[in-house]
């Protein structure tokens, strides 16, 4: 693992397939989910193909705080995926390791998709809970929608200090770059399995 940025008692690692302890690597996934029973697929293949980085958040004893996993190539970065220890969530982790994230990528342009609130799904609370969390940290809504069979998701950017609106200029991110860092993170076999799209705007008739 290598170390890249460092903020008060906070640290932030970089792991590459084939270095560090498999706890960090092909297990990493277990030891946040239920069971321990998580594993890296689906980004198992675009993670040895060297296409994604795995960042690792640490504190000063070396505990593990969390991890994720994103994309990024040239001036963007896709955060795919992100998990805070279960021993510690609530207690504003989630926080600290989107803003390690940030320094490290600082000059980037940072964006993520979650799912679209809608009052009418089970995890509407969860759903609700997630943007807000994003919105407190920066990120707004940057109009975008996108549809597969996972449901329909919104893309949210990094804004700063300029989240206080809570929308961004979709232009920030286009909806063909979106495309092309989803297929590096997920490769083109689950993209299209996925039938992932992003939804052409709505016209105001």
């Amino acid at each position: 693992m290598q170390l890249l940025s460092a903020k008060e008692r906070y640290y932030v690692y970089a792991s590459r397939y084939g270095s560090g302890p498999a706890s960090d690597q092909e297990n990493i996934y277990g030891s946040f989910s239920p069971g321990g029973k998580g594993t890296l697929f689906p980004h198992h293949q675009q993670w040895r193909s060297g296409e994604l980085d795995i960042l690792t958040f640490r504190e000063e004893d070396n505990s593990l705080i969390g991890f994720s996993i994103n994309a990024s190539e040239a001036d963007l970065v896709l955060i795919d995926y992100l998990a805070i220890s279960p021993a510690v969530r609530g207690g504003g982790y989630g926080s600290k390791a989107l803003e390690l994230m940030h320094l490290y990528y600082l000059g980037k342009r940072i964006f993520l998709i979650i799912e679209h609130p809608d009052m009418e799904a089970d995890n509407a609370e969860q759903r609700s809970k997630r943007k807000r969390f994003y919105l407190r940290n920066g990120y707004a809504d940057s109009g975008l929608r996108i549809n597969g069979v996972e449901g329909r998701m919104e893309l949210l950017v990094y804004v700063g200090n300029q989240a206080a609106a809570g929308h961004a200029d979709s232009s920030i991110v286009t909806g063909k770059e979106f495309i092309r860092m989803q297929r590096k993170s997920l490769g083109g076999l689950l993209m299209w399995l996925g039938h992932i799209h992003v939804e052409k705007p709505r016209r105001n008739k």
